[in-house]
């Protein structure tokens, strides 16, 4: 089933077809993957460089303009130290979106930070959300993310989420659209 939309660069698979609910997870450059991890690593964590505040507005405001421009439908983010999850809907390609959204972020956030090189590792981590319940888990786990990690106390605590916004009708969007 849809296998013709499967893209790959690669790295990671990715399902390309649009009007469809994913979520998606993009890594600063340097973290290094748990799998990968040794006991001398230094610092797998990374620069934690989406900590600063001002980068971490411009991830909100770039999704927000996304979602203004209609090129997606956004239902849940939220910007953790070093990683950002999104639950949208991908009104155009999502390997283009995601390839836009991560130039522009990338080169307006080593700009904010005097810094030059990659900002972003080279690829994705996206899931389908095929289900409701699919959908209420992805938007759970993603703004319950800092709380998870210690980072705060309740979801409205942390700034850069969306935990403030109203909760999304995916049934009512799938009969919409």
């Amino acid at each position: 089933m849809f296998t013709d939309n499967l893209k790959s660069r690669g790295y990671l698979p990715h399902f390309d077809r649009t009007g469809y609910v994913h979520t998606v997870r993009i890594s600063e450059f340097d973290i290094v993957p748990p799998n990968l991890r040794r006991p001398s690593t230094k610092n797998p964590y990374g620069a934690c460089r989406l900590g600063h505040p001002a980068v971490a507005n411009t991830i909100v405001e770039s999704l927000n303009h996304l979602h203004q421009q209609n090129i997606i439908n956004l239902f849940a983010y939220v910007v953790m130290p070093n990683h950002v999850h999104i639950l949208a809907r991908f009104n155009d390609a999502i390997s283009d979106v995601m390839r836009n959204f991560k130039s522009f972020t990338g080169k307006a956030n080593n700009s904010i930070l005097g810094r030059t090189g990659e900002f972003w590792q080279p690829d994705f981590y996206d899931q389908w959300v095929e289900t409701d319940d699919d959908f209420r888990m992805a938007k759970s786990y993603i703004e319950f993310n800092p709380v998870r990690a210690g980072l705060c106390e309740s979801t409205e605590d942390w700034r850069f989420s969306s935990a403030f916004l109203p909760t999304c009708d995916l049934e009512a969007l799938n009969r919409a659209s």
